[in-house]
């Protein structure tokens, strides 16, 4: 395995057990050194996504499940028939997906992500905090609401992100701005990393595209995902 390949099966899957991928790893130090960031990135982020269930939660569903018993059966049947049938438009539309795959479109995300970070790079020297109702239009553009706990904003604006408008929003971090790229309409099937020489983080699916996160390999960006996570998943 060559470093290309090599650096193709880190952003595929960091933690895969190939004998020809873990050897490579070990033999050639740059590739090593990058496998060990991934490593520790996937684990710093397994701890972010950890979200507590609400407190009574447990209680709460048994007791829709003690109510649902009680109720005729010709209603259960019925539910039933409905549940089976979403479940199977559910599959036959998750079956259409996965034949499609999105490889090549995610890479084109990351690429454009990290260029257009890299073309405005003054907003990454923006100081102060921005107020919260010049934040507001900017979100407002796509119909989208107030992100919760951002902490300090210091840029906000509506960009050209590859072919589509975006939102470009940068915050103070633990040292370093972190960048926060929305994309909406741009839907992915799961997380991917973004790991290049200049930045480090990750695109993430959410109920209106996704979202991407980026700063300095120096600057974690687990501890602001994981502040705008309840936000991700309300969809803002």
């Amino acid at each position: 395995m060559n470093c290309l390949e090599f650096r193709r099966q880190l952003l595929i899957e960091p933690r895969q057990q190939r004998a020809d991928y873990l050897d490579h790893a070990h033999d050639c130090s740059t590739c090593g050194r990058e496998y060990r960031r991934a490593l520790e990135f996937e684990r710093r982020l397994s701890q972010a996504l950890v979200i507590e269930s609400p407190p009574g939660l447990d209680s709460r569903i048994l007791l829709t499940q003690q109510m649902a018993r009680r109720e005729p059966r010709t209603r259960t049947w019925r539910q039933f028939q409905v549940a089976a049938g979403i479940l199977l438009a559910l599959g036959v539309a998750l079956f259409v997906e996965h034949l499609e795959s999105d490889s090549d479109r995610v890479d084109g995300l990351r690429g454009e992500v990290v260029a257009h970070i890299e073309e405005e790079p003054a907003s990454l020297l923006a100081s102060g905090d921005i107020a919260t109702d010049r934040l507001r239009p900017v979100l407002a553009t796509f119909g989208l609401k107030q992100l919760a706990s951002l902490g300090e904003v210091r840029y906000a604006g509506v960009c050209d992100i590859g072919k589509r408008k975006g939102i470009h929003i940068v915050v103070r971090g633990e040292t370093q701005p972190v960048t926060l790229i929305l994309l909406p309409g741009e839907r992915i099937k799961a997380p991917a990393q973004i790991i290049t020489a200049k930045f480090e983080g990750i695109i993430v699916p959410t109920n209106y595209g996704s979202l991407a996160v980026v700063a300095d390999p120096k600057e974690p960006v687990a501890p602001v995902l994981k502040r705008v996570q309840p936000a991700i998943a309300m969809g803002i």
